[in-house]
């Protein structure tokens, strides 16, 4: 991210990279310092809370939890996940880490890929006779470090958490 800012601050600034290098108007420097903190800014996440899980990633349906199981399990491999843990006594579904993204970084004499999966865990709870609750805890690494609990998370975008959410809970409900 950061080799981005500084190629669009030199396009920027490219008509004073001839011989008055370091010669730049106040207003200039002020534009480049605005931009380059308003994209910086734009790249940090949010964490991710139980708070959060609870609002967003619970749903409660009105189905035995035999049902809600093969939905859960079903709607999981339909977005690409593989089953890594079940134990249905439990109630839990741990699926494998899925590769999300790879991105290379470049520093100043080396390269370097680096990954990003996710995982969910799953917990489906009977409530009542015909009531499952369904928890979706979603987990994000970097390589094979769990980065879960940093400021790594798009919550509200077009492509966010809640998002995810809500397209995988519509899967169920169409599986059910």
């Amino acid at each position: 991210m950061h080799i981005f800012i500084s190629l669009f601050l030199l396009y920027l600034i490219r008509d004073n990279l001839k011989p008055k290098f370091f010669i730049m108007r106040n207003n200039q420097i002020f534009l480049i310092f605005l931009i380059s903190s308003l994209l910086v800014s734009c790249s940090v996440g949010s964490y991710m809370t139980q708070e959060m899980i609870s609002e967003n990633g619970v749903k409660t349906y009105e189905y035995d939890k035999d049902e809600v199981w093969d939905a859960v399990k079903a709607a999981l491999v339909t977005k690409g996940y593989e089953i890594a843990y079940e134990d249905q006594e439990k109630g839990k579904i741990n699926t494998k880490q899925k590769l999300v993204s790879q991105s290379a970084v470049i520093g100043d004499y080396s390269a370097q890929s680096v990954a990003y999966y996710r995982q969910y865990l799953v917990k489906i709870e009977t409530i009542s006779s015909h009531q499952t609750k369904v928890t979706l805890q979603p987990k994000v690494y970097q390589g094979s470090n769990d980065i879960s609990d940093k400021k790594v998370w798009d919550i509200e975008s077009e492509k966010g958490e809640i998002q995810l959410w809500e397209k995988m809970f519509i899967e169920i409900d169409e599986l059910l």
